[in-house]
């Protein structure tokens, strides 16, 4: 878990716009380890203000687990919509009324 903090925490000291992190860590395919069963790990963090403390944390996890080095991770931007884009001008609609001609009844 100490690992998953220390993404968090370093990932949030390096975006410092970004408030909360999220961490997901899996186990290797049975396949590859050959251990039946495996664990799933995950971790939240909030960071209010920056402390101190949490600055030194942050890189006492890095040193600790050798995170975030350019050689070990790749850095990329991602954004999706949750709900789709409508095409320009789609989705809405015009109604012009229509000429009548003659005269219109009503009832009484």
């Amino acid at each position: 878990m100490a690992m998953l903090q220390g993404y968090c925490l370093n990932m949030l000291q390096e975006n410092r716009a970004l408030k909360r992190a999220i961490g997901i860590g899996i186990d290797t395919s049975s396949k590859v380890t050959g251990r039946q069963g495996g664990s799933e790990d995950f971790y939240a963090l909030e960071v209010a203000a920056w402390t101190p403390e949490l600055e030194n944390r942050a890189q006492e996890l890095k040193k600790d687990f050798g995170l975030l080095k350019p050689d070990n991770a790749t850095c990329a931007a991602v954004s999706v919509d949750e709900f789709p884009q409508a095409a320009s001008g789609a989705g809405t609609a015009t109604i012009s009324p229509t000429p009548t001609s003659g005269t219109r009844k009503t009832r009484p």
